[in-house]
């Protein structure tokens, strides 16, 4: 009678503790998981394509400039445009974009007068890794139009025109 109440003891006490083997499944099943979401990066992978979203938040991190210095010339600058750090320390410009580098991107921000006396500026897009896989190189000046090219550029001092290389996006 001892033996078939221990035994019973046992059962008892298997029964209270959670089924092991549900946790092995249940554990079993993250890892299968895991291993396919890491792998699915992986097979995935696919440099052009990383090249093209890094082109394209260049892109639209010029435009964000763009868009925040006519906010900051509107608001805060008294007419005039403001550096990488002015429009971040307004708050117009993500941490990232404030510190000049932001997705292999090197972002410069140059402000002045134009040849008429206007305040202007110009901001570029410089790819971090410099060139031999076709990284393109961006502009954008206070008219809000963009342009490119796939060798790097320079822009005169006192200029805020693009340089003549450089073609418009979306032109033919």
């Amino acid at each position: 009678m001892t033996e078939d109440h221990r035994d019973q003891a046992d059962l008892n006490a298997e029964s209270s503790q959670p089924n092991s083997g549900a946790k092995k499944l249940v554990l079993l099943i993250l890892a299968v998981l895991f291993v396919a979401v890491a792998n699915w990066g992986i097979l995935t992978y696919n440099p052009r394509r990383t090249k093209h979203s890094d082109s394209t938040t260049a892109i639209g991190s010029l435009r964000t400039i763009a868009a925040a210095q006519n906010i900051y010339q509107e608001r805060v600058g008294k007419g005039q445009f403001g550096t990488l750090v002015d429009l971040h320390k307004a708050s117009y410009i993500d941490d990232f974009l404030g510190t000049g580098l932001k997705q292999n991107y090197r972002f410069q921000v140059t402000i002045g007068k134009d040849s008429s006396g206007k305040p202007a500026f110009w901001a570029g897009a410089f790819p971090i890794k410099e060139v031999t896989d076709k990284h393109r190189y961006f502009f954008i000046n206070n008219e809000s139009r963009i342009y490119y090219t796939d060798k790097i550029f320079t822009v005169p001092k006192n200029s805020f025109q693009p340089p003549k290389d450089l073609k418009l996006i979306g032109a033919k």
